[in-house]
């Protein structure tokens, strides 16, 4: 009798999580979150020297969400800075040239 009624329980849980996974993939096949991208913007050489914590802050809001992507929002006055451009290599993280018109140049890697 209590054989029954734990396996009744367990697959009763097994069917719970089952429900919950299918809801998960459906709601992200619906709501499509590789869509959402988060910018990092850096204006001047103090975010430069920083950059470190913001893209990890900034990678930290959407850990759990594993299709979103993260972009680099760079002033042109900071191309040339090799460690700047090689911290956001080594995250993989969009790159865009932005200059102080609006005009932008994304390389996307």
């Amino acid at each position: 009798m209590y054989i029954v009624m734990a396996a009744e329980i367990i697959a009763a849980m097994f069917a719970v999580f089952g429900l919950y996974c299918a809801i998960k993939i459906l709601a992200q096949r619906i709501f499509g979150s590789d869509r959402i991208i988060w910018a990092v913007e850096f204006k001047n050489k103090k975010d430069a020297e920083d950059a470190e914590m913001l893209i990890r802050e900034s990678m930290g809001v959407f850990l759990s969400t594993k299709s979103c992507r993260v972009a680099a929002l760079v002033d042109r006055e900071l191309e040339g800075d090799e460690e700047l451009m090689s911290i956001l290599h080594r995250y993989g993280l969009d790159i865009c040239i932005v200059d102080r018109k609006g005009d932008s140049v994304c390389d996307g890697s």
